[in-house]
């Protein structure tokens, strides 16, 4: 890993917008893809075809049918296929779809695409943790209970190294996948005065500045910690320095999900509480909805937003974009955020509290579920490095 780390991929002029999970979100998005003139880039791990997926879908071939050129990429494992009606009817107004990485069962899942990103005209993109699906958007069987999330809405220097990552994934390992984006120009404005960097991580091909940008930040860190987290099973390190951080006096918070998708994953992440409540980590549990974002916030000016869970797979499996931020005011205004309308709808948990709620055999559940979970996720990394290595 270069020497300067994440910090080479700061980049000044930017202006950015960090929104929520809800219905205005899809509105925006509808409506940049509906003012498109030139191209579309959309990169997610699961696109659902349930009220707002049909919605977006409808979009991007209204798109394509005027002439925007028009990209999807989709995880084959995340994503499932489209009926060959759908597929039909993309393909017939010039819209290209791929899948990432096809599975083959019953041992061939293969590292998967986390990401959520868009890149409209080479100059407006969104880069976060949502997933294009009804659950995301409050609409369908999701009415007034869509899932906690937030992405990065950004213009500037950052747009065409989102770009970019788009074009690396969409063409493979093509030296020629990012000829054109060198002649792009990016004018500047007023009001494009903020920084902001693209980090990856992709253990397989040795990008790791995600993870380094957390291992900096854990360490130097002085004030205060902020992590929002939906999967949140970080590695010994992580937990170490995270108890490192809270003991010389940083005050650390943690918002993890009341309610998960993943019932097994909730039981594991309980059994490490009592390691975190111990060290001085104060501890929020989101029960309005499940909770899905992956946010992190350091000492008053600097922030990430993106796809990255702090758990194994995504440290070491998945293939992972971030936006890392380093500018007062964003984190001011996402710390506005999360103080008015995040933590006033979470659970402190305490210590005394975790005690009246456990028992003998909870805490079994909880160590056992740790033990399978991180065994599956240390099982799924080794076969993937045995593939990629035969």
């Amino acid at each position: 890993m270069p020497g300067k780390g994440y910090k080479q991929f700061l980049r000044l002029n930017n202006a950015l917008r960090i929104l929520k999970s809800g219905p205005d979100f899809f509105e925006l998005l509808l409506a940049q893809i509906a003012s498109a003139q030139q191209e579309i880039h959309a990169q997610f791990y699961i696109f659902q075809l349930d009220e707002i997926g049909l919605k977006v879908l409808a979009a991007l071939q209204q798109a394509a049918q005027r002439g925007v050129k028009v990209f999807l990429l989709l995880d084959d494992f995340g994503s499932k296929r489209f009926s060959v009606h759908v597929m039909e009817k993309c393909l017939s107004l010039n819209m290209e779809i791929k899948w990432y990485s096809p599975v083959k069962f019953p041992f061939g899942i293969g590292k998967r695409l986390h990401h959520k990103i868009v890149v409209i005209d080479h100059k407006w993109a969104l880069c976060g943790g949502m997933n294009v699906s009804d659950a995301y958007a409050g609409t369908g069987n999701f009415k007034n209970k869509h899932w906690l999330d937030f992405v990065v809405l950004a213009e500037g220097m950052v747009v065409l190294d989102l770009l970019k990552v788009c074009h690396k994934y969409w063409a493979g390992f093509s030296l020629k996948k990012n000829r054109n984006i060198k002649h792009v120009n990016v004018t500047k404005q007023e009001g494009f005065t903020q920084t902001a960097g693209v980090l990856q991580n992709n253990w397989l091909a040795r990008k790791k500045y995600i993870a380094a940008y957390y291992f900096s930040e854990l360490r130097k860190s002085k004030q205060e910690i902020i992590i929002i987290n939906s999967y949140f099973l970080p590695s010994l390190h992580y937990r170490r320095m995270l108890v490192k951080a809270a003991k010389r006096g940083v005050q650390v918070k943690i918002i993890l999900s009341g309610k998960s998708d993943v019932w097994i994953m909730k039981q594991a992440i309980k059994f490490i509480y009592s390691e975190l409540l111990n060290a001085g980590v104060q501890l929020y549990e989101w029960h309005s909805s499940v909770l899905h974002a992956k946010v992190a916030l350091f000492d008053t000016n600097s922030l990430t937003i993106g796809s990255y869970n702090l758990n194994h797979l995504s440290q070491f499996s998945s293939i992972e974009t971030n936006l890392v931020i380093t500018d007062a005011k964003a984190y001011q205004d996402l710390k506005l955020l999360i103080d008015q309308e995040v933590l006033p709808n979470c659970t402190h948990i305490s210590g005394t509290q975790l005690l009246q709620k456990s028992n003998r055999l909870s805490h079994f559940f909880q160590y056992l579920s740790f033990t399978i979970v991180v065994a599956m996720f240390r099982l799924y990394q080794r076969m993937m490095y045995h593939k990629n290595n035969s």
